[in-house]
């Protein structure tokens, strides 16, 4: 305790020795600030959960990553970062299941973004954070930003090939549902005409039938809303608009890195004066 008191009490004396000294770096530094910070750049934020279809995950992240300021118009900065769900990844496909199984095993971490790592390709959702010089009131720069990463001629031409697969597989579905239903039309015919004369073994497949048809239905509804999401190659689901990201005001900072630097110069200059003479106090 008397060690602590006699520190304090070193401090409160350096303080008050040097008083002027701190008013006057305190004024110097809010000085600076302020003209420091009338020409810095307000930027504003804004952030999309983003869908990057046809296995376009890689090529958007690396157009992230390197992004040039000078790139696109307004656009100061971007990054880029999984929406890591492992449960909906899982429940997504079984085979993602298995999937997660066999990188648990080669410890693989699902759950934990890593820059390229696997997290970046296997997860749906991904949050895109954009950084604009200007206010985007009405959306224009951000959405010009997407429509420009929208334009990759590769991906653009994959986007045919797997729409037309995509619409080929809900019309098989659809009919698929047809023939069922057309099976369970002609249970019903039989059970009027014949009520003492029914099939057993047919009663016995209904409930298969049923669950078959469930589940097409399902793949229906799944496909028809990636048939909404594959609309584009970096698809929009939401969007947050203009996050204040405010940083500290240079009128705080700046007076306290003076401060700092005076101290650390008063330190070394008294450990320097005892070593070069050691009779002084």
């Amino acid at each position: 305790m008397d060690s602590m008191g006699f520190i304090m009490f070193k401090l409160l004396r350096f303080f008050l020795k040097n008083i002027i000294f701190f008013i006057i770096l305190v004024i110097l530094g809010v000085v600076i600030g302020y003209f420091l910070d009338g020409k810095k750049q307000e930027t504003h934020k804004y952030q999309v959960v983003v869908i990057p279809n046809f296995d376009s995950s890689t090529y958007l992240y690396k157009k992230i990553n390197t992004l040039k300021s000078n790139e696109f118009d307004n656009i100061v900065a971007a990054e880029i970062e999984p929406v890591i769900d492992v449960s909906a990844f899982i429940s997504d496909r079984w085979d993602n299941l298995k999937i997660a199984e066999f990188m648990n095993s080669n410890n693989l971490n699902i759950h934990e973004h890593k820059p390229g790592g696997q997290a970046e390709k296997i997860y749906k959702y991904h949050l895109l954070t954009i950084y604009t010089d200007q206010t985007d009131s009405d959306g224009a720069i951000v959405s010009n930003f997407l429509d420009k990463l929208n334009q990759e001629p590769y991906f653009l031409e994959r986007q045919k090939i797997e729409n037309l697969n995509l619409e080929q597989k809900i019309e098989e579905y659809e009919n698929s549902v047809k023939s069922i239903n057309a099976i369970f039309e002609k249970l019903g015919q039989t059970e009027l005409t014949s009520a003492y004369d029914v099939n057993i073994e047919n009663h016995a497949q209904t409930n298969d039938l049923l669950n078959n048809k469930s589940g097409i239905i399902d793949r229906i509804n799944k496909s028809k809303i990636n048939r909404i999401e594959q609309e584009k190659i970096i698809y929009e689901v939401t969007r947050f608009s203009d996050i204040q990201s405010k940083s500290i005001s240079n009128m705080i900072v700046i007076p306290i890195i003076l401060i700092f630097l005076f101290i650390v110069f008063s330190f070394i200059r008294k450990t320097y004066k005892r070593y070069n003479n050691p009779e002084a106090v």
